[in-house]
């Protein structure tokens, strides 16, 4: 068994969704410390909920009559070393057995990674000790990370703490043992980006926004699709965005795009405006992308943090609050059968706050956070927080 892996350059990452599964709490202590929020029971059966009528509620139903998910938090006992920031995150599964990867970041902007590192996932959701397994074609931080199948692909960043954008795609191979075979050449994007998404419907991959030369946010809206070769066509435009936007987070549900909270500065503007914007776009009957329409708002704006769907609910974490403060909440928003969501803000949130965490990856009921920076100081993170699912 092989896994095609794709990279291309920008920054804010992907968020890879639809790899959850049941969660058993017994491991929920997966780390030395611990934030158990809206979590009282320590007996809670976080696999599933049976009540009188039959009703089964598995942390990643979509089924409306099931309670809302609780979170627990924990530190994991394993960091990645070097710590760092403006990273990308994923996980999936080989034969059998569950593992975290780490692509690149930066070390509060005074060199940036080139390395590759994975941790194995244990049954209880803790982490072993990170290990090399390559190196990506040049350092990069800031980049995009999302997965088709067995395909993997990194997109936009900066190659540089002088902030060189790049536009380049890389692909490459995963090979069985998880390890990375050679890299070739791939379309690069249209424009050098970073701190954009990228996110995928079917065999579409779905790139959106950014920064851009300047410092001003970008209005990239594009996507192209993997063949069954693994082979990357050309990127085509997806219909135009309202207005620029970078710094953002995304996420898909129901064959749907949505862009949430960010930045949004044009050019002579000195300042960035932080909207709580939800814009949606939806696909057509000819799978192509619809025209982008303004949905519920996020309660309050989130910038350079995480988005993750399980089941019917999507969670935002980490990040930076409007006053560019690490935000230490988390919103949930819950979808109807239309798509409309609802948020709320929950009182529990990571134990170490962390801004530029781009994707909390999740694999059997849990998210995992690994690494970020907070501006106090001005120092990149290597700890790894450990988010349990459980039903109440």
């Amino acid at each position: 068994m092989s896994l095609h892996l794709v990279i291309a350059a920008g920054c804010t990452a992907a968020v890879e969704v639809g790899q959850d599964s049941g969660v058993d709490p017994s491991g929920a202590d997966a780390g030395v410390e611990t934030n158990d929020g809206a979590l009282d029971d320590a007996d809670t059966d976080a696999g599933a909920l049976e009540d009188d009528v039959g009703l089964s509620c598995p942390v990643e139903s979509s089924d409306p009559r099931c309670p809302p998910n609780g979170l627990h938090f924990a530190i994991s006992a394993q960091e990645i070393t070097p710590p760092r920031d403006h990273h990308t995150t994923l996980s999936l599964e080989l034969e059998g057995q569950g593992y975290l990867y780490v692509f690149g970041g930066t070390q509060a902007r005074a060199s940036v990674s080139q390395d590759v590192q994975r941790a194995r996932l244990g049954a209880d959701g803790e982490l072993e000790p990170f290990e090399v397994v390559g190196a990506l074609p040049e350092p990069l931080a800031g980049h995009a990370t999302v997965r088709i199948g067995l395909t993997i692909i990194v997109a936009g960043g900066n190659t540089d703490p002088r902030g060189r954008v790049v536009a380049d795609v890389s692909l490459a191979e995963l090979e069985a043992d998880g390890s990375l075979g050679p890299w070739r050449a791939g379309p690069p994007l249209p424009e050098p980006v970073m701190h954009h998404t990228c996110d995928v419907i079917g065999r579409r991959v779905y790139c959106v926004g950014g920064r851009i030369r300047g410092n001003y946010s970008g209005e990239q809206a594009v996507y192209a699709e993997l063949d069954d070769t693994g082979v990357l066509g050309p990127w085509q435009a997806m219909p135009p965005l309202p207005r620029s936007i970078g710094f953002h987070q995304a996420f898909v549900y129901a064959g749907a795009l949505y862009l949430a909270g960010g930045l949004h500065r044009d050019p002579p503007a000195a300042n960035f405006e932080r909207p709580k914007t939800v814009l949606v776009s939806r696909l057509g009957d000819d799978g192509l992308p619809a025209a982008w329409m303004e949905t519920t708002p996020l309660p309050e704006n989130l910038q350079v943090g995480a988005a993750t769907v399980v089941g019917n609910e999507v969670y935002l974490l980490g990040g930076l609050d409007r006053g560019d403060h690490e935000f230490t909440k988390v919103l949930r928003g819950t979808f109807d059968d239309q798509g409309t969501l609802t948020f709320v803000t929950l009182p529990e949130g990571p134990i170490v706050p962390r801004g530029h965490v781009h994707q909390a990856p999740v694999h059997d009921g849990r998210l995992y956070l690994v690494g970020g920076h907070q501006h106090t100081g001005n120092r990149s993170l290597g700890s790894v927080e450990v988010v349990t699912l459980t039903r109440p």
